[in-house]
């Protein structure tokens, strides 16, 4: 069972949910599961990332630093 971790604005905030994940047993099925996986985390990072405190120009280069990694 795996879990996933929402943060609010608030640091203090924290929703967790547990979840049950059937895994594919095709090579495909096992392909698009990776590409939605990636496609939550990287709208995860990206919401994480807009809410920072911080210019528009730092959030800028902290995601151009993150897509060059």
């Amino acid at each position: 069972m795996g879990s996933i971790i929402h943060y609010n604005n608030s640091l203090y905030q924290v929703l967790v949910m547990n979840m049950i994940v059937y895994h594919p047993k095709t090579e495909e099925g096992r392909k698009e599961l990776e590409k939605k996986s990636s496609l939550l985390h990287s709208q995860a990072v990206l919401q994480y990332i807009q809410q920072l405190p911080c210019p528009n120009d730092q959030k800028q280069a902290l995601m151009e630093e993150l897509h060059t990694t």
